[in-house]
């Protein structure tokens, strides 16, 4: 009970006491307390004054608890003060502040910020995304997780899900900016995937509202060194003239060098280390690899074109917002620094079933020297859910037996995002070049938007002919890259003789076919993704896939061997998405359930089949559909063969393929007539 009795005292003690410590440069509040009766200690400019010019004539000393200390022998001694320089007047000593807070306010002023400095904090782990909006003290306005926005297990701290927490995050702050003036700090901590979804975010449309009012990025990521964890914690000013630098494809930046790619794996162990690498980043390494085969493609960080435009064509690639800020299709786009108001329709390159836009880095060469020649341009775009683009969901509604609306929901998946792909790119016409499934919805696009293309140039297109058909489609998995093309190749007429030594070819495939191929048939007729089974054998996957491309582009050379295979194994390992069409558009016999064959007389452009005479897709289909369009009353209907090439002609022959398609992408609309024959 003494105790508690003497706290109060204690309290008021200590109260003295630091009014003693943080009042001492004056004597002004002495002077006021002592005015109105109150005994306050003396301040340090008191104590070191002249005791001759002082008024009190019995200077009380004070111990630290603010307590009088009676005075020696009755009678208190005045402090001794040696001579020393003239003291600075009391108003002359600085406030006491925060040395942070000291650094923080001469930088604002530098810089001339007024504003309150919101923060942005991330935290990407290997098991969730977080993301965080807060005001400068720190009170959160919004947190957003992976598993927040409804992702489960393992894809909370996808790219996916780090995306969307990025949109979430931008939205909030685009609604407190209604309210409030203010800049903002982005606070980044982990190496997850939801680290270069946010940068991606900021630098692409979806953060062009807030990134001008960026002014700090902070890395607070753990790093080991040694036996010891540090923190990075110095600031990195990034000024908004080099965020507009980074990449709006979240590629590698132009001043960092991409290392070569990795072997093909042939143990389990190198296969264990492919796996582990595969992710964001290295889908988009191994594309910018492809790409920078081209002298005039701009990576990630390269200043802007030049006025005096010293090249006559730029490449870029680049990330196309849709209109759910979710869905997003990867784009490489060709064009010229000296655009012609005559030149022809854009030409669009649509990839195949599961592949991507880098399969025609051999063909972006010479598109590029008709880009610069005509003043137009180039786009090779990935499908929704495939290559690079978004992997949203892929769901069907219809019912199983309800052929014609799980034909139209599956369409509409692509379609539909490709539409609005246009609509944002600005593009009025174009000339589509499809590849297998891509040359199918190619037609299904055209049919349904007739008045936005131009023409179609469709290069082995899946889902033409009726069934039964010779389409093997497991060669695709073991026919090794047909190889011999010269430079003395050219696009061939296909007249009835080189049609029918082309079946009679796969009739005797599918005679030979062995029980494993008709096991890999039967599943992928049925449903099963192939690159859905490839990422359930896990570490095994990047083996399966080396075998794969080591047999199919055995022809490009080993360096591009081996890029073709990390660009393939990364978009391969990639959350499956749009590869689950394939049983809604394709029915057992890999024949379409609603056949091109019989819907393509409905269009009035000129179309282009386009087969290689090794080629394992039925080229009956492109026949009869030419000679469907003559009846039609459309005479620009023609196929071509292709010598030296299986069924990726534009890898196979490249050449030949180029000649044929700058011809075709010459010709003037209407001009010519049916081609299939002599």
């Amino acid at each position: 009970m003494s105790l508690l009795k003497s706290l109060p005292s204690i309290r008021s003690r200590a109260s003295l006491a630091r009014r003693a410590s943080f009042a001492p440069f004056s004597s002004t509040a002495s002077t006021s307390a002592g005015a109105t009766g109150t005994s306050q200690p003396p301040g340090i400019l008191d104590a070191l004054r002249d005791p001759a010019n002082d008024s009190r004539s019995q200077p009380q000393a004070y111990d630290v608890w603010g307590k009088p200390v009676p005075p020696v022998g009755g009678v208190a001694e005045a402090p001794v003060v040696e001579d020393g320089p003239p003291l600075p007047p009391p108003e002359s000593y600085p406030r006491s502040m925060n040395p942070v807070a000291a650094a923080n306010q001469v930088t604002r002023a530098a810089v001339g910020q007024e504003k309150p400095l919101y923060a942005v904090s991330v935290k990407a782990t290997r098991n969730n995304t977080i993301v965080t909006f807060a005001r400068p003290g720190g009170d959160q306005l919004v947190t957003l997780t992976g598993g927040k926005l409804g992702f489960k297990k393992s894809n909370r701290n996808g790219y996916e899900a780090g995306y969307q927490c990025a949109v979430g995050i931008i939205g909030a702050m685009e609604e407190q900016m209604k309210k409030v003036d203010f800049e903002w700090e982005l606070l980044l901590k982990g190496f997850g995937s939801g680290r270069e979804a946010m940068l991606t975010a900021i630098t692409t449309s979806v953060g062009a509202n807030v990134k001008d009012r960026l002014k700090r990025v902070t890395d607070r990521t753990p790093i080991k060194i040694g036996e010891r964890f540090r923190c990075l914690k110095n600031d990195v000013e990034l000024r908004l003239a080099h965020l507009a630098q980074m990449s709006e494809s979240a590629s590698i930046s132009d001043s960092i060098s991409l290392p070569p790619a990795r072997e093909i794996p042939s143990s389990f162990f190198s296969s264990v280390k492919s796996w582990w690498s595969a992710g964001e980043k290295g889908s988009a390494a191994s594309e910018e690899r492809l790409l920078r085969k081209l002298p005039y493609f701009r990576p990630a960080g390269s200043p802007p074109v030049t006025p005096d435009h010293a090249t006559p064509v730029i490449a870029q690639s680049s990330r196309v917002e849709l209109d759910d800020p979710r869905h997003y299709l990867n784009t490489f786009s060709i064009k010229s620094t000296t655009p012609s108001p005559d030149a022809p329709p854009p030409a669009v390159l649509l990839h195949g079933y599961g592949a991507g836009l880098g399969f025609f880095y051999q063909n972006f060469p010479a598109l590029g020297q008709w880009v610069g020649k005509r003043g137009s341009s180039v786009h090779a775009v990935d499908w929704l859910g495939m290559g690079r683009s978004a992997r949203v969901p892929f769901h069907v509604k219809a019912k199983r037996e309800d052929i014609d609306g799980r034909v139209h929901e599956a369409e509409s998946f692509f379609i539909d995002s490709l539409e609005q792909w246009r609509r944002k790119m600005g593009l009025e016409t174009m000339t589509l070049i499809g590849h297998s499934l891509g040359g199918y919805l190619s037609i299904a696009y055209a049919l349904r938007y007739p008045t936005r293309v131009s023409k179609l140039i469709l290069l082995s297109p899946a889902g033409i002919p009726h069934d039964p058909n010779t389409t093997v489609p497991s060669r695709e998995l073991t026919d090794p890259q047909t190889t011999g093309a010269n430079e003395g190749d050219h696009p061939e007429p296909a007249d009835p003789k080189r049609i029918q030594d082309l079946k009679s070819t796969q009739q005797e495939a599918q005679r030979q076919e062995s029980r494993s191929r008709k096991v890999l048939t039967y599943l992928w007729e049925q449903g099963w993704s192939p690159f859905q089974i490839v990422r359930s054998t896990l570490f095994w996957g990047p083996m399966l896939i080396g075998k794969y491309s080591s047999r199919r582009f055995i022809g490009l050379g080993e360096e591009d061997t081996r890029a073709m295979h990390e660009y393939i194994m990364n978009i391969t390992l990639a959350k499956g998405s749009g590869e689950y069409c394939i049983s809604h558009l394709l029915a057992p016999g890999a024949h379409a359930r609603r056949p091109m064959v019989d819907r393509i007389s409905a269009l009035k452009i000129p179309v282009t089949f386009v087969y290689g005479d090794h080629d394992w897709m039925d080229p009956e289909g492109g026949k009869e559909s030419v000679e469907r369009l003559r009846q039609a009353g459309n005479g620009f209907g023609r196929m071509y063969m292709i010598p030296h090439a299986g069924h990726h002609v534009y890898l196979d022959n490249p050449k030949a393929v180029n000649d044929l398609l700058i011809k075709e992408l010459d010709r003037p609309a209407g001009s010519g007539r049916t081609s299939h024959s002599p």
